[in-house]
């Protein structure tokens, strides 16, 4: 083998055995470190505090979002097209977090039009602009 050979062999296996050492230690690391965020990341996601809005959720409405969260996601595992966070948010939205009269009488969140099993519900609605009724 010649000299030149012999040294880019003897720099590549450095260079391979300091990338090893690097990689061990950064993940040995992050074993080490993993219950600690685990427990930073558990401690921040189970605060009843939205982040971004400042307000505090209620119990009902963690419930509320359990509830549409479970069926939204099964869905979206058949057929992927509307996530889970797009449905539960828009429930609501519509439904002002399970408390409308359309909900609460007839379990539809989302006020869609219809009926079920032969039967329907009528609701009035109206709809304001700037706050104003028209």
């Amino acid at each position: 083998m010649n000299p030149i050979a012999r040294k880019q062999k003897k720099s590549g296996i450095g260079t391979f055995l300091l990338v090893a050492v690097v990689m061990a230690l950064v993940f040995g690391a992050a074993l080490k470190l993993r219950p600690a965020i685990e427990a930073k990341w558990h401690a921040t996601t189970s605060t009843t505090t939205s982040s971004t809005s400042g307000q505090t959720v209620t119990a009902a409405q963690t419930a509320f979002i359990k509830k549409m969260a479970a069926p939204a996601k099964r869905v979206y595992q058949l057929n992927h097209q509307v996530l889970p966070s797009i449905v539960v948010a828009q429930a609501i939205l519509e439904s002002n977090w399970g408390k409308s009269e359309l909900y609460q009488q007839a379990n539809n969140p989302f006020g869609m039009k219809g009926s079920y099993n032969g039967s329907s519900k009528a609701f009035p609605t109206a709809e304001y602009i700037d706050g104003k009724k028209k």
